[in-house]
């Protein structure tokens, strides 16, 4: 979990995604190894979920590394997935926005992730998802 004030040339990149000056993410990093010789499809979190009750699927990722998708035989992909989180710490935004327009902050406690099944180039499942908390 980290705390993040993003420098002012960061500010409409995230705005998008909160309007929250300052708030907490969750920082995930991942090694993928395709140790088969055929392209698969895959994705290191496909769904992300806190004690919370918050979700997250992969296209809330702040990082945007590339890492879900296609991936060559023979390969290696590393890198970063991130989550917003509404955890306790947050700051509301000042201007514009109250107090209510904000979920309650709450204590993350743990986190679980579950990756995609992976997939071959015709769409055939090769494996099962699998859940980490």
């Amino acid at each position: 979990m980290i705390h993040l004030r993003p420098d002012y040339g960061m500010i409409d990149y995230f705005h998008v995604l909160t309007h929250d000056e300052e708030f907490d993410f969750v920082k995930v990093f991942v090694e993928i190894k395709n140790k088969s010789s055929e392209k698969v499809n895959f994705a290191p979190i496909a769904l992300l979920e806190t004690n919370t009750g918050e979700t997250f699927d992969w296209q809330k990722d702040i990082y945007l590394e590339e890492l879900n998708g296609e991936m060559e035989g023979n390969s290696t992909k590393f890198g970063n997935l991130g989550f917003i989180v509404n955890a306790k710490g947050n700051h509301a935004h000042k201007e514009g926005h109250n107090e209510s327009d904000h979920k309650e902050a709450k204590d993350i406690k743990w986190i679980e992730i579950t990756t995609s099944n992976v997939f071959d180039k015709d769409q055939k499942k090769l494996a099962k998802r699998k859940n980490k908390n």
